[in-house]
């Protein structure tokens, strides 16, 4: 049986959202948190688009640990039979 992936992404960059691209195309699931919500939520619009809500987005500061610690707990509450991976930019 295939392990079934969610992906916590730090940051919206493009190479964090070609990385989503990719990876909804093989059937992820991902948590979104950025400070800039505009951009959070245009690419959570994206992958649920002709999905049934496989993104969500959680507002906060991906450098700042307690954030990330909400996004990971959202993760586990959204997809609990998934294994999480976090994807972030390289100046994390």
């Amino acid at each position: 049986m295939p392990v079934e992936l969610s992906y916590i992404v730090l940051g919206v960059t493009p190479a964090t959202a070609a990385a989503c691209r990719t990876l909804a195309g093989q059937g992820g699931c991902f948590t979104i948190m950025d400070m800039d919500q505009r951009a959070g939520h245009r690419l959570v619009l994206e992958l649920n688009t002709g999905s049934r809500g496989r993104a969500i987005f959680i507002p906060g500061n991906p450098e700042e640990s307690c954030d990330r610690a909400d996004a990971i707990a959202e993760n586990a509450r959204c997809w609990p039979d998934q294994t999480a991976l976090i994807l972030s930019p390289a100046s994390l």
